[in-house]
């Protein structure tokens, strides 16, 4: 099976050699639940579409710095391509900029959120009762960097996950498109780095601490990666 991975910002060039790009990101996290797995990458961040006829199950949009609501070319096409995508009746997942891309191109809403900054390790509660979603205590945890949300979910979209900090934070629509805020594709030492090196400046001391001290609890993410991997592949029986 092939994912295509809609790449929607880089990882900046002083960490690529030891954390690797976001697409050798997902890769490495899907292929731990399926190494059968084949990728794709369209750099929707450099101007780069996909050409129309790639023969993929699914597509994967990655996370940004970028809001969904800065004005940049870039972002005004890889919401009209996610409405095409969409429109052709195919799959996508969504994760952090992603899960609100295609939100806002969808009819929802994604915005700077009231509550401000979340990082480090955020649970959330499973809020649909789904066979295919299934998590111990109803519960999953995930590496999150965020300040923006969705505030207000596309018509026809199923919430399938929230927390106090974060409501929206998984959502479905149909069996076409799933979306989660969260970033199964961080490590906990990825997660560090960026909290370090936001601290005090973007992300405020006291958060910044608490969030680094939390960071070696596990978190869910091959749980999450085997969940986007069924969805893509038809499996997940919604």
């Amino acid at each position: 099976m092939k994912i295509g991975i809609l790449q929607c910002d880089r990882v900046d060039p002083q960490w690529r050699e030891r954390f690797g790009d976001y697409p050798d990101m997902f890769a490495a996290l899907l292929r731990a639940v399926d190494a059968q797995l084949d990728f794709e990458t369209f750099a929707l961040v450099d101007g780069e579409l996909p050409r129309g006829d790639e023969a993929v199950a699914g597509w994967l949009i990655t996370g940004s710095r970028a809001g969904v609501y800065d004005e940049l070319p870039w972002i005004a096409a890889s919401a009209d391509l996610l409405r095409r995508l969409h429109a052709d009746g195919q799959r996508m997942v969504g994760i952090c900029f992603g899960h609100q891309l295609l939100a806002q191109a969808l009819g929802g809403r994604a915005a700077k959120a009231d509550a401000g900054w979340g990082c480090g390790r955020h649970q959330y509660r499973l809020l649909a009762d789904e066979q295919w979603l299934q998590a111990p205590g109803g519960r999953f945890a995930l590496q999150v960097m965020h300040q923006d949300q969705v505030l207000a979910l596309p018509p026809g979209a199923t919430r399938l996950a929230g927390s106090d900090f974060c409501p929206n934070a998984a959502y479905r629509i149909g069996d076409r498109v799933l979306a989660f805020q969260g970033h199964p594709e961080f490590s906990a030492d990825y997660s560090r780095m960026l909290i370090e090196n936001r601290r005090g400046t973007r992300i405020p001391e006291p958060l910044a601490a608490a969030a680094l001290a939390a960071l070696d609890v596990p978190t869910d993410h091959l749980r999450v990666a085997r969940w986007m991997r069924d969805f893509i592949a038809g499996e997940a029986p919604v």
